[in-house]
């Protein structure tokens, strides 16, 4: 899940997209690059890869060289979308 609503607008804690100009908690994106890795990470708003990836990479986002966390058959309920894209349910904000 990625948290943009809301979003603390100090600049060290938040990244914002070059591809569309939307604004993450740098922690809900490294989340995002962890399980996604560097084969499908993209921005969570119009998908652009290379924009995107090219602005994690410079701020220091840990984008690993593995396939997508939702890739693992032991991950049965990964595609549980009903709490997906909700601030409430963001782990960065509930950490602030």
């Amino acid at each position: 899940m990625i948290a943009s609503n809301d979003v603390n607008l100090v600049l060290s804690r938040s990244l914002v997209t070059p591809c569309c100009h939307h604004r993450y908690h740098m922690e809900c994106v490294q989340q995002m690059a962890l399980n996604s890795g560097l084969f499908h990470v993209k921005c969570p708003v119009c998908s652009d890869r290379k924009q995107f990836l090219s602005v994690c990479v410079r701020l220091g986002i840990y984008v690993p060289e593995q396939d997508a966390a939702w890739e693992d058959p032991g991950l049965d309920n990964f595609y549980n979308f009903s709490t997906m894209g909700n601030e409430r349910n963001c782990w960065a904000a509930a950490a602030n």
